[in-house]
């Protein structure tokens, strides 16, 4: 009869249903495991991936706005500065002031020796070195005459100078005071030697260093000093880099901090702070937002959450002068970043806030019956900048 009026059979009116059923029922469990597992996927990426990404966003965001603007230092030449009273710093370029009246200092601006003596004396009490610091011979502005002028902020032979690239005073991009206190601080921190100017594991074998008369060292010699050799030593000193400078960058962090909180939390030296604490967050995003295969996001997050039109200008010069040599010249600034951000920020700063873990300064002090114990400098300061808020979400942030 059913075949007879719609031409429908026996196997249409029973199975045909069912297999329309089966169908609807199938694609909804696979509609529900696709989306379980892209919910399984972004959950496993936010735990390993997603969180430091968010947590380094927030942190840069933040320190962005405690940190506040440019602060700019009028400064004066010291010919003709006599009587001014508008003047934030006082420079003489090549010529010198008399040390006898700046505490036995080389220098060309007595800003720097005022905050010299402001740092150095942090140091003993924040754990960094034992006994009595050791301060430059001669701290001092100084012009840069190659492609380093535009990259590199201080610099020191942790034995008997300190400079500061004479761009922070002369250039309107690079003058900020907060940056000028912070690289100041950092190359005062190499001065005290241990994990902050030298690194502790041995040369490749059949290496030795090599000094000159003052012993001071000079260079490097195997034997024999095949590529192969030369391949090693290079290694060496880039490994050694990261190390020296990821310990000093950390205990930078950590002074600005102390110096804030002596200064009951207010002033310039809090501002630096939250500059150089945003600057590690910023570098550790760039990084972690490349290891997940999202560098191409990074720059649009940063100009909408920190840099206005000007700070974006000059960060993308600053990133042409390596891009346009390549992978190669990326290589070499992505090596910049890791050293001086990602690593201290990921395995020392982050680490010392949320679980307390030291900072190794690779110093000694005594101990009852002639026992020496490594120096360990913990993030306090840093942690109490936080607060209890800061601290919870750095500690859920990170994996």
């Amino acid at each position: 009869m059913l075949q007879k009026i719609g031409g429908w059979r026996l196997f249409d009116v029973l199975v045909r249903p069912a297999q329309w059923i089966y169908r609807v029922i199938t694609l909804r469990i696979l509609l529900v495991a696709i989306v379980l597992f892209g919910i399984y996927k972004a959950d496993a990426w936010f735990l390993t991936s997603g969180r430091p990404i968010i947590r380094d966003a927030v942190i840069m965001w933040l320190a962005d706005k405690m940190a506040g603007g440019n602060m700019p230092l009028r400064v004066c030449d010291a010919q003709f500065s006599e009587g001014r009273e508008d003047c934030d710093l006082i420079y003489s370029r090549s010529d010198q002031f008399d040390p006898g009246a700046q505490w036995g200092l080389v220098t060309n601006s007595p800003y720097l020796t005022d905050w010299t003596t402001k740092i150095l004396a942090n140091f003993t009490t924040e754990n960094i070195i034992w006994g009595r610091v050791r301060g430059p011979l001669m701290v001092a502005f100084i012009p840069r005459y190659d492609p380093s002028s535009f990259h590199v902020s201080g610099q020191t032979d942790c034995s008997s100078f300190a400079t500061i690239n004479e761009r922070h005073i002369t250039f309107e991009s690079w003058n900020d005071e907060k940056d000028i206190i912070s690289t100041l601080t950092h190359e005062l921190i190499h001065y005290q030697l241990g994990n902050f100017c030298v690194d502790p594991r041995p040369l490749p074998e059949t290496c030795v260093f090599v000094n000159d008369a003052s012993g001071k060292r000079v260079g490097v010699a195997c034997k024999p000093f095949t590529a192969l050799k030369r391949m090693e030593v290079e290694q060496w000193f880039m490994d050694s880099s990261v190390w020296v400078e990821s310990h000093t960058e950390s205990a930078t962090i950590e002074i600005l901090a102390a110096m804030c909180r002596r200064n009951g939390g207010r002033g310039i030296e809090c501002r630096a702070f939250w500059n150089s604490l945003g600057g590690m967050a910023r570098g550790s995003l760039y990084s972690e937002l490349k290891l997940a295969g999202l560098g191409f996001i990074y720059e649009p997050i940063r100009d909408v959450l920190v840099y206005n039109k000007a700070e974006t200008v000059v960060a993308d010069k600053s990133f042409h002068d390596y891009s346009q040599y390549g992978e190669e010249g990326i290589a070499e600034f992505d090596g910049i970043v890791y050293r001086y951000r990602y690593i201290p920020w990921n395995r020392y700063v982050v680490p010392g806030i949320i679980s307390w873990v030291p900072l190794d300064t690779g110093n000694r002090r005594p101990m009852e019956g002639r026992v020496w114990v490594v120096m360990g400098m913990l993030f306090d300061d840093t942690r109490l900048m936080l607060g209890p808020l800061g601290r919870a979400f750095l500690w859920a942030m990170t994996p």
